[in-house]
């Protein structure tokens, strides 16, 4: 009962479906970004994909520490996208036409769109990334 509650309360499918259509149009802004992090990621790869230490780290680790690393990683993305809510919150009501401020069911619901957004636009980037080096690692 209680998660129908959360479901219906929060408006889980509504913001899903926002989450979508807002995705779409954030695809062009995650292009941007993408070609942003490209040269970095191209110098990063120019000096460490050439190293022997490089290959034998990765080649010696186990399943375990590549999981707990990628984990790690989603860990402290996601601490800075929770840091980072209750200013966007309050960027957007602050941006609203309305003079009335949000309720806190209402500045939850906000939170949790824009964090959804942030997080697929931020794994959107990571994937691409990831492709692009697993291409070139194949295909050199």
């Amino acid at each position: 009962m209680g998660a129908v509650w959360l479901v219906v309360g929060f408006g889980v499918f509504s913001i899903l479906r926002w989450i979508v259509a807002r995705f779409m149009q954030l695809l062009g802004a995650s292009l941007t970004l993408l070609v942003r992090a490209l040269p970095l990621l191209l110098f990063f790869s120019l000096v460490t994909f050439f190293t022997n230490e490089y290959w034998q780290l990765f080649g010696q680790a186990s399943d375990v520490t590549f999981y707990a690393g990628a984990g790690l990683f989603a860990l402290i993305t996601g601490i800075f996208l929770v840091v980072r809510l209750p200013g966007s919150v309050r960027d957007l009501e602050r941006g609203s036409a309305l003079d009335v401020p949000l309720q806190r069911r209402q500045r939850i619901n906000v939170a949790l769109v824009i964090f959804l957004a942030q997080a697929l636009q931020i794994a959107f980037v990571g994937l691409a990334i990831w492709l692009f080096l697993w291409c070139s690692a194949r295909c050199s």
